[in-house]
């Protein structure tokens, strides 16, 4: 199952909330529980039907964290970035998703290899799968001193994917600009763009 970036974050936050939120109910379920037995207990009848009722709010707080922790962990699984590019009314869409899969399940473009998990890159990384009917290409711009490796536009044929370390920019409107700022005085830069010819 694929997340927007903004439902997932909703999903693993809301978790914790709500995990919290139990853990404050049950703390003051306990202190009205200490402060009962201070006094006499009241000679009382019990339905089943009431019973069953004292049974769910007794055991709510602890089915609520329970299930806070499992939409926290259950989200932060979905941490693997696809970018995806189907077909549009005019000219591809794109949407970023994140999955739980660390690989797609679509076959590799030409010339890329799988990703493995001595990769640093890999849990940082972005797969662009390619779902339209056209190729699509992602250039990498370098910025400052050069390393001697790549400059060569890496197409992605229609049904394929490709892994990148990030996609910065997408479509033939929004190029990567002239000039960037290095925040790491490295005195290099990359800026990924995924594009297509219109």
């Amino acid at each position: 199952m694929l997340l927007a970036p903004l439902l997932r974050n909703i999903l693993m936050y809301g978790g914790l909330v709500i995990a919290a939120g139990a853990v404050l109910v049950l703390r003051e379920l306990y202190r009205m529980r200490a402060a009962e037995r201070s006094r006499l207990p009241d000679a009382k009848v019990v339905s089943d039907e009431r019973s069953f009722r004292r049974t769910f709010v007794r055991w709510s707080p602890a089915l609520a964290i329970a299930f806070g922790i499992a939409l926290f962990y259950w989200s932060y699984l979905h941490r693997y970035e696809y970018v995806m590019v189907h077909d549009g009314d005019h000219g591809p869409s794109v949407v970023r998703r994140l999955s739980p899969d660390r690989i797609p399940d679509v076959t590799l473009a030409p010339g890329q290899k799988s990703p493995t998990e001595e990769d640093s890159f890999i849990s940082e990384g972005t797969w662009v799968v390619n779902l339209s009917k056209r190729t699509v290409r992602v250039v990498t711009t370098q910025y400052g001193r050069g390393l001697g490796f790549g400059g060569e536009p890496q197409p992605i044929p229609p049904s394929t994917s490709a892994h990148f370390v990030h996609i910065d920019h997408i479509g033939p409107n929004d190029p990567p600009p002239g000039s960037v700022q290095d925040d790491v005085n490295l005195g290099i830069a990359f800026r990924e763009w995924l594009t297509w010819d219109e």
